[in-house]
């Protein structure tokens, strides 16, 4: 079965907010493997567009490979994200 899990996408100055897969916003507390994406970007015709530059490297992108863990405690959290390349 799949873990629950939370999302979100950051805007142009980097903040975030994240709701969970049932819609109720913020995240599933305690421990979490975070994997970083672009989002899928669509045209009017309907075709989707490879991702802008500087791609991101690939084990930030996989769960199960990403070296990305961060504890969720109860209330307001603020969370940032280092990846390095390679």
């Amino acid at each position: 079965p799949r873990l629950p899990f939370a999302a979100g996408e950051t805007d142009a100055a980097g903040k975030y907010t994240l709701t969970c897969e049932d819609g109720r916003p913020g995240a599933v507390l305690g421990k979490s493997k975070v994997v970083v994406t672009w989002p899928i970007r669509v045209t009017k015709e309907q075709k989707a567009q490879p991702p802008p530059s500087p791609t991101i490297p690939a084990r930030y992108t996989v769960a199960s490979e990403t070296p990305l863990e961060k504890d969720v405690a109860a209330g307001a959290n603020t969370i940032d994200l280092q990846l390095t390349g390679q």
